[in-house]
């Protein structure tokens, strides 16, 4: 290996260790704030660049939920309700402003995390998705949504494919157990893209579809408003059972302790 090559190598490994460090560190931060007066005051000086983003596509994300849930006729009275990678929560304001019972997320990133949990009303978990659902209590949702938390093509890599659809099936199988009989479970992956073309030009027939199918999910037909080329052309929708029943028919079994 080149000198070259060697200094190009340890400046990216600086450059990972310093955006860590800075992630680190704006939690820390972030967990002290109490109010969204302070919060504000902090997006204002750092300038993040995600959150300006979608707070700026608040309305049409917010069309994007109304719409799978008027053309899926869900009622959102009264339910227990968790959205894995909220963004700026608009999901979370439409099952509170229609009555919801209990509303909970899950978010990673530090700005939408504080975000919503300076909204008082929802509970939120600040954790990778992909490697804590076990955390959460089991049979508890009566609706589940997850759009582009996950990215479908993380589980078509070669030659780690098989690991990939392991690492697939099993957080599949964590999602299941969180949803008590009769939940609903709407699915909508994230798909590379460049240029308005995605790296994975046929999604039905791609791993992440076939395993995720292999649970009993369903691909709906493309719903105008929510689903869209290039990023997001597929959703996945689960309706567990009213009565639990054995693994492979849509509803696993509780893990045990």
């Amino acid at each position: 290996m080149s000198s070259w090559t060697s200094l190009g190598s340890l400046r990216e490994n600086m450059s990972s260790l310093r955006d860590r460090v800075d992630r680190v560190v704006t939690r820390l931060v972030l967990n002290r704030v109490n109010t969204m007066e302070e919060f504000n005051r902090y997006v204002s000086k750092l300038q993040p660049r995600e959150f300006p983003r979608y707070r700026e596509m608040s309305p049409l994300k917010r069309l994007e939920f109304e719409t799978v849930v008027a053309v899926l006729s869900l009622e959102l009275k009264s339910i227990d309700f968790l959205d894995i990678g909220p963004a700026f929560g608009d999901s979370l304001d439409v099952c509170h402003e229609r009555g919801a019972n209990r509303i909970e997320f899950i978010e990673w990133d530090p700005f939408f995390f504080t975000f919503n949990r300076l909204k008082r009303w929802p509970i939120g978990y600040q954790m990778n998705h992909l490697r804590g659902l076990h955390h959460l209590e089991q049979r508890k949702f009566d609706l589940i949504w997850c759009k582009g938390a996950i990215s479908a093509d993380r589980f078509n890599k070669w030659p780690r494919r098989k690991t990939s659809q392991g690492q697939l099936s099993n957080w599949l199988d964590h999602l299941l157990r969180l949803g008590r009989p009769s939940c609903t479970i709407i699915l909508c992956p994230h798909w590379i893209n460049k240029d308005g073309r995605r790296k994975t030009e046929n999604v039905e027939q791609s791993v992440f579809a076939r395993v995720v199918q292999s649970k009993g999910f369903s691909l709906l037909p493309t719903i105008p408003n929510h689903n869209h080329e290039p990023g997001y052309p597929s959703t996945f929708l689960m309706r567990l059972p009213s009565q639990a029943r054995s693994h492979g028919t849509g509803c696993l079994p509780l893990a045990r302790s």
